[in-house]
Protein backbone atom coordinates (compact mmCIF):
# COMPACT_ATOMS: atom_id res chain seq x y z
CA UNK A 1 0.00 0.00 0.00
CA UNK A 2 2.16 3.17 -1.47
CA UNK A 3 2.02 6.37 0.53
CA UNK A 4 1.23 9.57 -1.20
CA UNK A 5 3.08 12.69 -1.21
CA UNK A 6 2.42 14.69 1.91
CA UNK A 7 0.98 11.91 3.72
CA UNK A 8 1.50 12.00 7.65
CA UNK A 9 1.88 9.37 9.33
CA UNK A 10 2.83 7.98 12.56
CA UNK A 11 5.25 5.59 13.58
CA UNK A 12 5.55 3.99 17.22
CA UNK A 13 8.98 3.05 18.61
CA UNK A 14 9.30 -0.05 21.14
CA UNK A 15 8.76 1.88 24.08
CA UNK A 16 5.62 3.00 22.62
CA UNK A 17 6.19 6.60 22.13
CA UNK A 18 4.78 7.91 19.24
CA UNK A 19 6.67 9.69 16.31
CA UNK A 20 5.48 12.63 13.08
CA UNK A 21 6.32 12.29 9.45
CA UNK A 22 5.07 13.57 6.55
CA UNK A 23 6.24 11.69 2.97
CA UNK A 24 8.30 13.92 0.62
CA UNK A 25 8.79 11.30 -1.82
CA UNK A 26 9.00 8.01 -2.38
CA UNK A 27 12.70 6.61 -3.00
CA UNK A 28 12.75 3.09 -3.75
CA UNK A 29 11.45 -0.11 -3.86
CA UNK A 30 13.35 -3.13 -2.81
CA UNK A 31 12.42 -6.40 -2.83
CA UNK A 32 12.49 -6.58 1.15
CA UNK A 33 10.92 -2.72 1.75
CA UNK A 34 9.47 0.33 0.19
CA UNK A 35 11.72 3.41 0.30
CA UNK A 36 10.57 6.95 1.39
CA UNK A 37 12.20 10.67 2.13
CA UNK A 38 9.84 11.88 4.89
CA UNK A 39 10.34 14.83 6.87
CA UNK A 40 9.84 14.82 11.31
CA UNK A 41 7.12 17.24 12.16
CA UNK A 42 9.05 17.20 15.51
CA UNK A 43 12.12 19.05 14.27
CA UNK A 44 11.84 19.12 10.23
CA UNK A 45 14.89 16.74 9.92
CA UNK A 46 14.61 15.06 6.76
CA UNK A 47 14.53 11.18 7.12
CA UNK A 48 15.31 7.91 4.95
CA UNK A 49 12.51 5.64 6.15
CA UNK A 50 12.36 2.10 5.26
CA UNK A 51 8.87 -0.17 5.45
CA UNK A 52 9.12 -3.69 5.54
CA UNK A 53 6.35 -4.99 2.36
CA UNK A 54 3.54 -7.02 4.10
CA UNK A 55 4.93 -10.31 2.25
CA UNK A 56 7.32 -10.21 4.48
CA UNK A 57 6.46 -9.63 7.58
CA UNK A 58 6.36 -12.28 8.90
CA UNK A 59 7.82 -12.35 12.46
CA UNK A 60 11.75 -13.91 11.24
CA UNK A 61 12.07 -11.42 8.45
CA UNK A 62 10.80 -8.86 10.68
CA UNK A 63 13.93 -9.61 13.24
CA UNK A 64 16.26 -9.79 10.27
CA UNK A 65 14.69 -6.38 8.85
CA UNK A 66 15.14 -4.36 11.88
CA UNK A 67 18.78 -5.47 12.47
CA UNK A 68 19.96 -2.49 10.05
CA UNK A 69 18.96 -0.64 12.60
CA UNK A 70 20.23 -2.69 15.33
CA UNK A 71 23.85 -2.34 13.40
CA UNK A 72 23.81 1.28 12.67
CA UNK A 73 23.34 1.85 16.18
CA UNK A 74 26.45 -0.01 16.88
CA UNK A 75 28.15 1.50 14.38
CA UNK A 76 27.31 5.19 15.00
CA UNK A 77 30.25 6.27 16.03
CA UNK A 78 32.03 5.53 12.58
CA UNK A 79 32.12 8.71 10.53
CA UNK A 80 31.92 6.42 7.60
CA UNK A 81 28.30 5.11 8.48
CA UNK A 82 24.94 6.02 7.46
CA UNK A 83 23.34 7.29 10.98
CA UNK A 84 20.41 6.38 12.38
CA UNK A 85 17.53 8.62 13.15
CA UNK A 86 15.99 8.67 16.23
CA UNK A 87 14.07 6.32 16.96
CA UNK A 88 15.96 4.21 14.78
CA UNK A 89 13.42 1.71 14.27
CA UNK A 90 9.74 1.08 14.92
CA UNK A 91 6.03 -0.09 13.24
CA UNK A 92 4.30 2.45 10.81
CA UNK A 93 0.24 3.04 10.91
CA UNK A 94 -0.72 2.73 7.78
CA UNK A 95 -4.82 2.26 6.10
CA UNK A 96 -6.87 -0.03 7.73
CA UNK A 97 -5.16 -0.13 10.84
CA UNK A 98 -1.89 -1.88 9.41
CA UNK A 99 1.14 -1.70 11.26
CA UNK A 100 4.22 -2.49 9.41
CA UNK A 101 8.03 -2.79 11.00
CA UNK A 102 10.37 0.08 9.44
CA UNK A 103 13.95 1.75 10.10
CA UNK A 104 14.66 5.32 9.73
CA UNK A 105 18.62 6.34 9.01
CA UNK A 106 19.96 9.98 8.09
CA UNK A 107 19.19 11.24 4.46
CA UNK A 108 22.51 11.80 2.68
CA UNK A 109 22.87 14.68 0.08
CA UNK A 110 25.08 17.95 0.16
CA UNK A 111 27.29 18.13 0.13
CA UNK A 112 27.74 14.35 -0.08
CA UNK A 113 27.34 12.87 -3.62
CA UNK A 114 27.24 9.42 -4.95
CA UNK A 115 30.61 7.91 -6.33
CA UNK A 116 29.28 7.29 -9.96
CA UNK A 117 27.96 11.05 -9.96
CA UNK A 118 31.93 12.13 -9.07
CA UNK A 119 33.47 9.02 -11.08
CA UNK A 120 31.58 10.87 -14.49
CA UNK A 121 32.97 14.54 -13.49
CA UNK A 122 36.95 12.79 -13.06
CA UNK A 123 38.72 11.88 -9.50
CA UNK A 124 42.10 12.66 -8.73
CA UNK A 125 44.10 9.58 -7.95
CA UNK A 126 44.59 10.81 -4.45
CA UNK A 127 41.38 11.61 -3.63
CA UNK A 128 40.32 8.59 -5.01
CA UNK A 129 42.51 6.60 -2.81
CA UNK A 130 41.49 8.53 0.26
CA UNK A 131 38.00 7.45 -0.17
CA UNK A 132 39.50 3.98 -0.84
CA UNK A 133 40.85 3.95 2.62
CA UNK A 134 38.45 5.02 4.22
CA UNK A 135 36.37 2.59 2.92
CA UNK A 136 38.65 -0.32 3.44
CA UNK A 137 39.40 1.23 7.10
CA UNK A 138 35.91 0.58 7.38
CA UNK A 139 35.62 -2.85 6.43
CA UNK A 140 38.69 -3.49 8.52
CA UNK A 141 36.56 -2.50 11.49
CA UNK A 142 33.44 -4.39 10.34
CA UNK A 143 35.39 -7.70 10.03
CA UNK A 144 36.81 -7.57 13.32
CA UNK A 145 33.39 -7.39 14.76
CA UNK A 146 32.57 -10.91 12.40
CA UNK A 147 30.37 -8.95 10.28
CA UNK A 148 30.50 -8.49 6.10
CA UNK A 149 28.67 -5.55 4.51
CA UNK A 150 27.92 -8.27 1.31
CA UNK A 151 26.73 -5.56 -0.88
CA UNK A 152 29.60 -3.38 -1.71
CA UNK A 153 28.66 -1.41 -4.78
CA UNK A 154 29.73 2.26 -6.01
CA UNK A 155 25.98 3.81 -5.36
CA UNK A 156 26.11 2.87 -1.73
CA UNK A 157 29.04 4.99 -1.31
CA UNK A 158 29.10 8.79 -0.97
CA UNK A 159 31.74 11.57 -0.22
CA UNK A 160 31.81 15.17 0.61
CA UNK A 161 35.31 16.08 -0.32
CA UNK A 162 36.78 14.92 2.49
CA UNK A 163 34.40 12.05 4.17
CA UNK A 164 32.74 8.96 3.08
CA UNK A 165 28.80 7.96 3.73
CA UNK A 166 27.84 3.91 2.86
CA UNK A 167 24.60 3.79 3.00
CA UNK A 168 22.31 0.32 2.75
CA UNK A 169 22.91 -1.87 5.42
CA UNK A 170 20.62 -4.37 5.14
CA UNK A 171 21.83 -7.54 3.89
CA UNK A 172 24.95 -7.62 5.68
CA UNK A 173 26.29 -11.10 6.90
CA UNK A 174 27.17 -11.70 10.47
CA UNK A 175 30.02 -14.55 10.73
CA UNK A 176 31.53 -16.32 13.48
CA UNK A 177 34.80 -15.81 13.11
CA UNK A 178 35.79 -19.18 14.74
CA UNK A 179 34.64 -21.59 11.43
CA UNK A 180 37.67 -19.70 9.56
CA UNK A 181 37.11 -20.79 6.22
CA UNK A 182 33.83 -19.81 6.15
CA UNK A 183 34.51 -16.44 7.43
CA UNK A 184 37.51 -15.81 5.04
CA UNK A 185 35.79 -16.91 2.35
CA UNK A 186 33.21 -14.00 3.08
CA UNK A 187 36.20 -11.90 3.42
CA UNK A 188 37.87 -12.41 0.29
CA UNK A 189 34.59 -11.89 -1.49
CA UNK A 190 34.13 -8.56 0.06
CA UNK A 191 37.27 -7.71 -0.85
CA UNK A 192 36.96 -8.87 -4.70
CA UNK A 193 33.88 -6.36 -4.28
CA UNK A 194 36.16 -4.21 -3.57
CA UNK A 195 38.74 -4.32 -5.65
CA UNK A 196 35.81 -3.83 -8.29
CA UNK A 197 34.57 -0.79 -6.80
CA UNK A 198 37.87 0.13 -7.09
CA UNK A 199 38.67 -0.23 -10.23
CA UNK A 200 35.51 1.61 -11.62
CA UNK A 201 36.52 4.44 -9.20
CA UNK A 202 39.58 4.69 -11.21
CA UNK A 203 38.43 3.49 -14.84
CA UNK A 204 35.32 4.86 -15.71
CA UNK A 205 34.08 1.31 -16.17
CA UNK A 206 31.51 -1.05 -13.94
CA UNK A 207 32.72 -4.17 -15.35
CA UNK A 208 36.68 -5.21 -14.92
CA UNK A 209 37.98 -6.13 -18.28
CA UNK A 210 40.45 -8.68 -18.37
CA UNK A 211 42.94 -9.26 -21.20
CA UNK A 212 44.69 -12.75 -22.23
CA UNK A 213 48.54 -12.92 -21.60
CA UNK A 214 50.44 -15.01 -18.76
CA UNK A 215 49.23 -14.63 -15.66
CA UNK A 216 51.40 -15.83 -12.82
CA UNK A 217 48.53 -15.99 -10.36
CA UNK A 218 46.46 -18.95 -12.32
CA UNK A 219 49.37 -20.86 -11.20
CA UNK A 220 49.09 -20.72 -8.29
CA UNK A 221 45.07 -21.33 -7.89
CA UNK A 222 46.05 -24.38 -10.53
CA UNK A 223 43.08 -23.27 -13.41
CA UNK A 224 43.68 -22.94 -16.45
CA UNK A 225 42.67 -19.24 -17.04
CA UNK A 226 45.56 -17.48 -18.97
CA UNK A 227 44.25 -13.77 -18.71
CA UNK A 228 45.13 -10.34 -16.37
CA UNK A 229 43.55 -6.81 -15.39
CA UNK A 230 43.85 -4.85 -18.37
CA UNK A 231 44.20 -0.99 -17.49
CA UNK A 232 44.92 -0.26 -20.98
CA UNK A 233 42.31 2.67 -22.88
CA UNK A 234 40.66 4.07 -19.39
CA UNK A 235 39.54 6.99 -18.44
CA UNK A 236 42.96 7.37 -16.38
CA UNK A 237 45.30 5.55 -19.03
CA UNK A 238 48.98 6.33 -18.17
CA UNK A 239 48.50 8.67 -15.27
CA UNK A 240 47.75 5.45 -12.63
CA UNK A 241 51.11 4.72 -10.43
CA UNK A 242 52.18 1.62 -10.62
CA UNK A 243 51.21 1.03 -6.58
CA UNK A 244 47.40 1.56 -7.14
CA UNK A 245 47.23 -0.58 -10.39
CA UNK A 246 48.96 -3.31 -7.97
CA UNK A 247 46.48 -3.27 -4.98
CA UNK A 248 43.27 -3.01 -7.75
CA UNK A 249 45.06 -5.93 -9.71
CA UNK A 250 45.56 -8.07 -5.78
CA UNK A 251 41.82 -7.44 -4.76
CA UNK A 252 40.36 -8.67 -7.53
CA UNK A 253 41.87 -12.21 -7.49
CA UNK A 254 39.97 -15.35 -7.48
CA UNK A 255 42.74 -17.11 -5.83
CA UNK A 256 42.37 -17.49 -1.84
CA UNK A 257 46.40 -17.19 -1.47
CA UNK A 258 46.76 -14.36 -3.80
CA UNK A 259 43.93 -11.65 -3.02
CA UNK A 260 44.41 -9.72 0.07
CA UNK A 261 43.96 -11.93 3.16
CA UNK A 262 42.15 -9.18 5.07
CA UNK A 263 40.83 -5.84 5.19
CA UNK A 264 43.36 -4.69 7.71
CA UNK A 265 46.31 -5.67 5.13
CA UNK A 266 44.61 -4.17 2.39
CA UNK A 267 44.10 -0.53 4.61
CA UNK A 268 47.75 -0.93 5.26
CA UNK A 269 48.48 -1.06 1.41
CA UNK A 270 46.01 1.81 0.43
CA UNK A 271 47.68 4.23 3.70
CA UNK A 272 51.24 3.62 1.88
CA UNK A 273 50.27 4.26 -1.65
CA UNK A 274 48.38 7.65 0.40
CA UNK A 275 50.95 8.94 2.12
CA UNK A 276 53.80 7.91 -1.07
CA UNK A 277 51.33 9.79 -3.28
CA UNK A 278 51.13 12.93 -1.01
CA UNK A 279 55.32 13.21 -0.50
CA UNK A 280 56.68 14.84 -3.51
CA UNK A 281 59.73 13.75 -4.93
CA UNK A 282 62.53 15.03 -3.13
CA UNK A 283 66.06 15.21 -2.26
CA UNK A 284 65.94 13.12 1.10
CA UNK A 285 63.43 10.45 -0.19
CA UNK A 286 65.88 9.78 -3.31
CA UNK A 287 68.60 9.44 -0.98
CA UNK A 288 66.61 7.14 1.19
CA UNK A 289 66.19 5.25 -1.57
CA UNK A 290 69.52 5.03 -2.24
CA UNK A 291 70.33 4.00 1.22
CA UNK A 292 67.73 1.34 1.40
CA UNK A 293 68.74 -0.22 -2.20
CA UNK A 294 72.37 -0.83 -1.16
CA UNK A 295 71.11 -1.78 1.82
CA UNK A 296 68.95 -4.59 0.37
CA UNK A 297 71.84 -5.29 -2.23
CA UNK A 298 73.74 -6.22 0.07
CA UNK A 299 71.08 -8.35 2.24
CA UNK A 300 69.97 -10.25 -1.12
CA UNK A 301 73.89 -11.25 -1.49
CA UNK A 302 74.05 -12.79 2.14
CA UNK A 303 70.70 -14.56 1.29
CA UNK A 304 68.88 -12.14 4.25
CA UNK A 305 65.98 -12.13 1.89
CA UNK A 306 63.74 -11.17 4.66
CA UNK A 307 65.67 -8.30 5.63
CA UNK A 308 66.26 -7.53 1.55
CA UNK A 309 62.40 -7.37 1.51
CA UNK A 310 61.80 -5.50 3.78
CA UNK A 311 64.49 -3.06 1.99
CA UNK A 312 63.48 -3.07 -1.23
CA UNK A 313 59.58 -2.25 0.26
CA UNK A 314 61.19 0.61 1.99
CA UNK A 315 62.85 1.80 -1.33
CA UNK A 316 59.28 1.26 -3.07
CA UNK A 317 58.01 3.49 -0.43
CA UNK A 318 60.47 6.12 -1.14
CA UNK A 319 60.16 6.39 -4.79
CA UNK A 320 57.96 3.81 -6.53
CA UNK A 321 58.49 2.65 -9.97
CA UNK A 322 59.19 -0.04 -11.89
CA UNK A 323 63.10 -0.13 -11.29
CA UNK A 324 62.61 -0.16 -7.43
CA UNK A 325 59.84 -2.38 -7.95
CA UNK A 326 61.84 -5.31 -9.45
CA UNK A 327 64.37 -5.40 -6.70
CA UNK A 328 61.21 -6.05 -4.65
CA UNK A 329 60.19 -8.81 -6.68
CA UNK A 330 63.96 -10.24 -7.37
CA UNK A 331 64.17 -10.82 -3.70
CA UNK A 332 60.60 -12.45 -3.10
CA UNK A 333 61.48 -14.83 -5.86
CA UNK A 334 64.90 -15.74 -4.20
CA UNK A 335 62.82 -16.20 -1.09
CA UNK A 336 60.35 -18.64 -2.67
CA UNK A 337 61.80 -22.28 -1.41
CA UNK A 338 59.64 -24.01 -4.34
CA UNK A 339 61.66 -22.63 -7.58
CA UNK A 340 64.64 -24.37 -7.53
CA UNK A 341 67.86 -22.02 -7.72
CA UNK A 342 68.60 -22.49 -11.87
CA UNK A 343 64.88 -20.98 -12.32
CA UNK A 344 66.04 -18.21 -9.39
CA UNK A 345 68.89 -17.50 -11.02
CA UNK A 346 67.67 -16.94 -14.55
CA UNK A 347 64.93 -14.81 -12.72
CA UNK A 348 67.50 -12.77 -11.25
CA UNK A 349 69.58 -12.34 -14.16
CA UNK A 350 66.51 -11.22 -16.46
CA UNK A 351 65.26 -8.23 -13.99
CA UNK A 352 68.82 -7.03 -13.73
CA UNK A 353 68.91 -7.05 -17.74
CA UNK A 354 65.41 -5.19 -17.56
CA UNK A 355 66.85 -2.91 -15.06
CA UNK A 356 69.97 -1.92 -16.78
CA UNK A 357 68.11 -1.67 -20.68
CA UNK A 358 65.20 0.24 -19.04
CA UNK A 359 67.51 2.71 -17.41
CA UNK A 360 69.39 3.43 -20.98
CA UNK A 361 66.01 3.49 -22.89
CA UNK A 362 66.68 0.41 -24.71
CA UNK A 363 63.16 -0.60 -23.80
CA UNK A 364 62.80 -3.68 -26.23
CA UNK A 365 65.49 -4.95 -24.68
CA UNK A 366 64.02 -4.74 -21.11
CA UNK A 367 60.96 -5.80 -22.39
CA UNK A 368 62.37 -8.96 -23.66
CA UNK A 369 63.51 -10.00 -20.55
CA UNK A 370 60.38 -9.48 -18.55
CA UNK A 371 58.67 -11.63 -21.56
CA UNK A 372 61.10 -14.29 -20.62
CA UNK A 373 60.73 -13.93 -16.97
CA UNK A 374 56.93 -14.62 -17.25
CA UNK A 375 57.59 -18.13 -19.57
CA UNK A 376 60.84 -19.39 -17.19
CA UNK A 377 57.78 -18.72 -13.98
CA UNK A 378 55.03 -20.38 -16.34
CA UNK A 379 57.01 -23.22 -16.51
CA UNK A 380 58.56 -23.35 -13.07
CA UNK A 381 54.97 -23.09 -11.53
CA UNK A 382 53.56 -25.90 -14.30
CA UNK A 383 55.99 -28.62 -13.37
CA UNK A 384 57.04 -27.55 -9.49
CA UNK A 385 53.61 -26.03 -8.21
CA UNK A 386 55.46 -22.83 -7.12
CA UNK A 387 54.59 -19.73 -7.72
CA UNK A 388 53.41 -18.04 -4.45
CA UNK A 389 51.49 -14.65 -4.66
CA UNK A 390 53.89 -12.00 -5.47
CA UNK A 391 55.13 -13.52 -8.36
CA UNK A 392 52.43 -12.01 -10.33
CA UNK A 393 53.98 -8.70 -9.85
CA UNK A 394 56.26 -9.87 -12.68
CA UNK A 395 53.50 -9.53 -15.58
CA UNK A 396 52.10 -6.61 -14.45
CA UNK A 397 55.98 -5.11 -14.50
CA UNK A 398 56.20 -6.34 -18.13
CA UNK A 399 52.57 -4.32 -18.49
CA UNK A 400 53.40 -1.27 -17.27
CA UNK A 401 57.23 -1.28 -19.26
CA UNK A 402 54.73 -2.30 -22.04
CA UNK A 403 52.53 1.08 -21.27
CA UNK A 404 55.63 2.92 -20.85
CA UNK A 405 56.78 2.06 -24.18
CA UNK A 406 53.56 2.77 -25.72
CA UNK A 407 53.86 6.16 -24.43
CA UNK A 408 57.24 6.93 -25.66
CA UNK A 409 56.85 6.08 -29.01
CA UNK A 410 53.38 7.70 -29.16
CA UNK A 411 55.17 10.59 -27.90
CA UNK A 412 57.72 10.53 -30.62
CA UNK A 413 54.58 11.09 -33.15
CA UNK A 414 53.79 13.68 -31.64
CA UNK A 415 56.85 15.53 -31.66
CA UNK A 416 56.43 14.49 -35.56
CA UNK A 417 53.45 15.83 -35.63
CA UNK A 418 54.27 19.20 -33.66
CA UNK A 419 51.84 18.44 -31.23
CA UNK A 420 54.61 19.29 -28.49
CA UNK A 421 52.02 19.55 -25.68
CA UNK A 422 51.00 15.79 -26.55
CA UNK A 423 54.46 14.89 -26.17
CA UNK A 424 54.69 16.73 -22.69
CA UNK A 425 51.73 15.11 -21.90
CA UNK A 426 52.75 11.33 -22.51
CA UNK A 427 55.66 11.41 -21.00
CA UNK A 428 54.60 12.81 -18.06
CA UNK A 429 51.99 10.31 -17.73
CA UNK A 430 55.29 7.40 -18.76
CA UNK A 431 57.14 8.87 -15.50
CA UNK A 432 54.32 8.28 -13.16
CA UNK A 433 55.28 4.80 -13.51
CA UNK A 434 59.31 5.35 -13.42
CA UNK A 435 60.04 8.73 -12.26
CA UNK A 436 63.78 8.16 -12.03
CA UNK A 437 64.42 6.48 -15.48
CA UNK A 438 66.88 9.36 -16.89
CA UNK A 439 65.62 8.55 -20.26
CA UNK A 440 62.46 9.44 -19.62
CA UNK A 441 63.73 12.95 -17.83
CA UNK A 442 66.24 13.59 -20.85
CA UNK A 443 63.34 13.47 -23.50
CA UNK A 444 60.61 15.25 -21.05
CA UNK A 445 63.62 18.04 -20.73
CA UNK A 446 63.52 18.00 -24.72
CA UNK A 447 60.32 18.19 -25.58
CA UNK A 448 59.59 20.91 -23.08
CA UNK A 449 62.91 22.45 -24.87
CA UNK A 450 61.00 22.20 -28.15
CA UNK A 451 57.56 23.47 -26.64
CA UNK A 452 59.75 26.69 -25.51
CA UNK A 453 61.19 26.85 -29.32
CA UNK A 454 57.98 26.48 -30.56
CA UNK A 455 56.09 28.98 -28.21
CA UNK A 456 58.47 31.04 -29.70
CA UNK A 457 58.30 30.96 -33.33
CA UNK A 458 54.41 31.07 -33.19
CA UNK A 459 54.17 33.75 -31.23
CA UNK A 460 57.16 35.83 -33.76
CA UNK A 461 54.65 34.30 -37.02
CA UNK A 462 51.56 36.29 -35.31
CA UNK A 463 53.14 39.68 -34.74
CA UNK A 464 54.69 39.01 -38.49
CA UNK A 465 58.41 38.82 -37.45
CA UNK A 466 59.13 36.31 -40.21
CA UNK A 467 62.54 36.06 -39.67
CA UNK A 468 62.56 35.16 -35.96
CA UNK A 469 60.15 33.00 -36.13
CA UNK A 470 61.71 30.98 -39.44
CA UNK A 471 64.74 30.39 -36.84
CA UNK A 472 62.76 29.42 -34.18
CA UNK A 473 61.42 26.62 -36.91
CA UNK A 474 64.49 25.98 -38.86
CA UNK A 475 65.75 24.77 -35.12
CA UNK A 476 63.02 22.24 -35.14
CA UNK A 477 63.09 21.08 -38.57
CA UNK A 478 67.26 20.50 -38.10
CA UNK A 479 65.70 17.63 -34.68
CA UNK A 480 62.64 16.71 -36.76
CA UNK A 481 63.40 16.74 -40.13
CA UNK A 482 60.25 14.63 -41.15
CA UNK A 483 57.34 16.51 -39.04
CA UNK A 484 55.06 17.96 -41.53
CA UNK A 485 53.41 20.56 -38.75
CA UNK A 486 56.57 21.97 -38.39
CA UNK A 487 57.87 22.22 -41.71
CA UNK A 488 54.39 24.07 -42.61
CA UNK A 489 54.93 26.50 -39.79
CA UNK A 490 58.54 27.16 -40.84
CA UNK A 491 57.33 27.39 -44.94
CA UNK A 492 54.89 30.25 -43.59
CA UNK A 493 57.53 32.25 -42.00
CA UNK A 494 59.67 31.66 -44.93
CA UNK A 495 57.13 32.85 -47.20
CA UNK A 496 56.27 36.05 -44.98
CA UNK A 497 59.94 36.74 -44.54
CA UNK A 498 60.62 36.81 -48.30
CA UNK A 499 57.41 39.03 -49.18
CA UNK A 500 58.45 41.85 -46.61
CA UNK A 501 61.67 41.58 -47.79
CA UNK A 502 60.18 41.78 -51.60
CA UNK A 503 58.17 45.37 -50.14
CA UNK A 504 61.06 46.64 -48.83
CA UNK A 505 63.23 45.93 -52.29
CA UNK A 506 65.66 43.33 -50.32
CA UNK A 507 66.02 41.14 -53.67
CA UNK A 508 68.63 38.89 -52.48
CA UNK A 509 67.02 37.88 -48.73
CA UNK A 510 63.70 37.37 -50.54
CA UNK A 511 65.43 35.20 -53.05
CA UNK A 512 67.24 33.20 -50.49
CA UNK A 513 63.84 32.97 -48.68
CA UNK A 514 61.61 32.12 -51.71
CA UNK A 515 64.74 29.25 -52.61
CA UNK A 516 64.67 27.93 -49.26
CA UNK A 517 61.05 26.93 -49.33
CA UNK A 518 61.17 25.25 -53.37
CA UNK A 519 64.26 23.25 -51.69
CA UNK A 520 61.99 21.44 -49.50
CA UNK A 521 58.25 21.90 -51.50
CA UNK A 522 59.55 22.52 -55.29
CA UNK A 523 55.80 22.59 -55.99
CA UNK A 524 54.67 25.38 -53.59
CA UNK A 525 53.13 28.04 -55.81
CA UNK A 526 53.68 30.78 -53.41
CA UNK A 527 57.23 30.36 -53.63
CA UNK A 528 56.96 30.40 -56.81
CA UNK A 529 54.68 33.51 -57.51
CA UNK A 530 57.34 35.13 -55.30
CA UNK A 531 60.15 34.54 -57.59
CA UNK A 532 58.49 35.50 -60.38
CA UNK A 533 57.43 38.69 -58.79
CA UNK A 534 60.70 39.41 -57.38
CA UNK A 535 61.97 39.32 -60.81
CA UNK A 536 59.67 41.13 -62.45
CA UNK A 537 60.43 43.94 -59.75
CA UNK A 538 63.55 43.50 -60.88
CA UNK A 539 63.30 44.22 -64.20
CA UNK A 540 61.66 47.13 -63.56
CA UNK A 541 64.29 48.75 -61.35
CA UNK A 542 66.56 48.40 -63.64
CA UNK A 543 64.73 50.03 -66.12
CA UNK A 544 64.03 52.79 -63.78
CA UNK A 545 67.91 52.88 -63.10
CA UNK A 546 68.62 52.86 -66.71
CA UNK A 547 65.55 55.82 -67.26
CA UNK A 548 67.72 57.92 -64.77
CA UNK A 549 70.77 57.31 -65.81
CA UNK A 550 72.43 60.43 -67.69
CA UNK A 551 72.76 59.89 -71.31
CA UNK A 552 70.39 56.90 -71.62
CA UNK A 553 67.37 59.10 -72.34
CA UNK A 554 65.94 62.20 -74.11
CA UNK A 555 62.98 64.03 -73.11
CA UNK A 556 59.88 63.96 -74.88
CA UNK A 557 59.48 66.68 -77.76
CA UNK A 558 56.53 69.26 -76.59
Amino acid sequence: MPLNQDQRTTITDFLGETHQFVVIRPLGDGYLADVYLMRSLQDGTPVVVKILKTRHAEAERATEFLREADLLEQLAHRPEVVNPHPPGKGEILLEDNVRLPCTLQEYVTEPYRPLPELVEEGLSEPMGLVICHQLASLLSYIHSLGIVYADLKPEHIYWNGTQIKVIDWNVVKELSTAEYDVFQEAVAREIRAFGQAMYYLFTGRSTVKWASGPSLTTLVSGNDANTHVDFADTTTDMALSLGTRLIIERSLQENLETVYQSASELERALAQQVQRLSQPITREPITQTRAALSKGLAALEAADYEDAISYFEEAVFNTPGLITQSHLVTARIRQDERLPDSVKDQIEENLTLFRMAFQEGDLATALDALASSETILQHAGSSTQAGPSEHWEVRILHELASQVTQAVEQAEEALQAGDYSAAQQLLQQASTLEPAAPFLQERLQTVNAFQVQLEAGEKSLQSHQFSEAAAAFQTLLDHMPQSASIEERWVAAKLGQGQIALEHNHFTEAQHAFEAVLERQPENKEARAGLAALESRRQRMQELEGWLTPGTYSLPDW
